[in-house]
């Protein structure tokens, strides 16, 4: 049997990394908004589903602030005034041409590198976060954020040997800035890392996220899905809560679905709906 000694082992785990300026108290708590299917899929499959970040509907997901600038300036600075000389104009142009052709392909790729699995952080339930992402027959995973954090750094090694240690694992929560449209006049502070902005329109998501960063060279064969394992220790962290508008034979019927396949007994939302 081929056996690892402890310092080879740990230069093989996954790099984690927490963002400083995101430290959660111990009392924050973190809500996962999901529907039937995919809690059921996460107990029979032990898994968790960190999606691609050109999957998402925000187009600049993990793009460089620079390059988004630079971007929106090439984008809206064509010259149109035919009292300027045509060679200054057409060049001028073809430059900003030059420059959106190269924020498609610098965007596409850094967006096909890196994975992320969304938290809401809040110690109360959300009806937004609910309308938004779920229906009256889901569920929301709720868990101590700290524990969480504490929990994906021991899991770490669980992952498959290849991922190391080429894949960097990084969590803290999204910093909200003017980038769609782009406001040129903000002065921001910038994250560590570009995967850990959004813009301002989605604020109320509260994200607290989890970041899986794959190697470049591996971006044109990356699938949509970062499929990544989890322990019986996961599903020990996690509180079900069920949907304020679940009808009562439904939420029955998943208590007794959830002892069977060994999920914790699912908890009655605490908002109260007409």
């Amino acid at each position: 049997m081929f056996l690892l000694n402890f310092g080879v082992i740990k230069k093989l785990i996954m790099e984690f990394q927490q963002i400083s300026e995101s430290k959660v108290t111990e009392n924050d708590a973190l809500w996962r908004y999901i529907d039937f299917n995919k809690l059921i899929d996460l107990a029979i499959n032990q898994e968790l589903h960190f999606t691609r970040l050109d999957q998402f509907p925000d187009p600049f997901e993990g793009v460089t602030y620079n390059l988004i600038a630079e971007r929106f300036f090439a984008k809206y600075s064509n010259i149109t005034n035919p009292s300027i000389d045509k060679n200054i104009r057409d060049e001028h142009n073809r430059n900003n041409e030059k420059v959106q052709k190269e924020y498609e392909d610098e965007s596409h790729d850094t967006q096909r590198t890196q994975y992320t699995n969304c938290w809401f952080k809040s110690n109360r339930e959300s009806i937004a976060m609910w309308n938004l992402y779920s229906n009256r027959d889901s569920i929301a995973l709720k868990v101590n954020a700290q524990n969480l954090i504490d929990y994906f750094k021991r899991n770490l090694q669980l992952q498959p040997l290849a991922f190391y240690p080429k894949y960097k694992f990084i969590c803290g929560e999204i910093s909200y800035l003017r980038l769609n449209p782009f406001d040129s006049f903000e002065d921001p502070k910038l994250p560590i890392y570009n995967a850990f902005k959004k813009d301002v329109a989605y604020d109320f998501e509260k994200e607290y996220r989890f970041l899986i960063v794959t190697p470049t060279s591996e971006s044109n064969s990356n699938p949509k899905f970062f499929k990544y394992t989890i322990s019986n220790d996961f599903i020990k962290l996690i509180k079900i809560v069920c949907h304020p508008e679940m009808e009562n034979w439904k939420y029955n019927n998943l208590k007794k679905l959830c002892k069977k396949i060994g999920l914790p007994k699912p908890a009655k939302s605490e908002i109260e709906m007409r």
